[in-house]
């Protein structure tokens, strides 16, 4: 008797438990279903745009006539943002943002019919640590000219400290792109001085060569060969042209002989 007492005690609280598990199921099954139809008619929503140099806000005024979502924004929110190129026809609505947001500062979230615009994180530099600034390369450009003022060709040019340079052309005109714009030229050719000239935030530089002057090196004619005037130690004679014109000899080895 006392067992059929207990059961009876037992049976409604059982019945309200079932209960309770059948309702939190359903509302669990209703929850999904809602989730997934929001998912099939967003995906259900398609595109087609096609343009160049689009500006945001006119793709987002598209996108409002073709599907009805509305784009929510704000100026500060489109700052920077530059303008797109594309053309695409019947994009599910998420494909066409992920590309016309691929390259702008910007994230977006979709909920029920509004697409909310908010601006990427920006990227924080730890203090202490110093930021390298890369200058861009500086183009000198200039003219390397004898003391006549005509230009010489292949002279050269070189940054001073660097394996870069170049040389000059047919009118002794020369380009050159150097990292430093205070950095050092130095500028050579056969038979004329070496110089070194410091650009000092300069771009365009004129130079005249000197010519190089060394009485020890001059080749003079000794016998039947030459030879350098610093290696001879007899005495030696010069004989100009005006001399040869002068001299009564019958040919020029005799002018030569005195």
């Amino acid at each position: 008797m006392q067992k059929n007492d207990c059961m009876s005690r037992h049976t409604p609280m059982r019945r309200n438990l079932t209960k309770t598990l059948l309702v939190m199921k359903l509302t669990f099954l209703l929850l999904t279903v809602a989730f997934m139809n929001v998912q099939a008619h967003t995906a259900a929503q398609s595109v087609t745009f096609s343009g160049k140099n689009i500006s945001l806000q006119k793709v987002f005024k598209a996108i409002k006539k073709q599907t009805g979502y509305v784009v929510f924004t704000s100026t500060n929110v489109l700052a920077d943002t530059k303008p797109i190129s594309l053309s695409v026809s019947n994009m599910p609505l998420a494909d066409f943002l992920n590309i016309v947001l691929k390259d702008q500062p910007l994230n977006y979230q979709i909920e029920d019919k509004t697409i909310l615009l908010s601006r990427k994180p920006m990227v924080n530099i730890p203090d202490g640590l110093p930021v390298p600034v890369v200058p861009p390369p500086v183009e000198v450009k200039g003219k390397i000219t004898n003391r006549n003022g005509s230009g010489i060709s292949r002279v050269s040019i070189a940054v001073k400290g660097t394996q870069q340079g170049t040389i000059t052309d047919d009118n002794g005109n020369f380009s050159l792109k150097v990292a430093d714009e205070n950095a050092s030229l130095i500028i050579s050719f056969t038979g004329y001085k070496k110089q070194e000239v410091k650009l000092n935030g300069r771009t365009e530089i004129n130079v005249q060569m000197e010519v190089e002057v060394n009485s020890l090196n001059d080749v003079v004619v000794v016998g039947y060969g030459t030879q350098s005037r610093s290696t001879v130690s007899g005495a030696i004679s010069k004989v100009s042209a005006k001399d040869v014109s002068l001299s009564p000899a019958p040919n020029l080895g005799a002018g030569l002989a005195g």
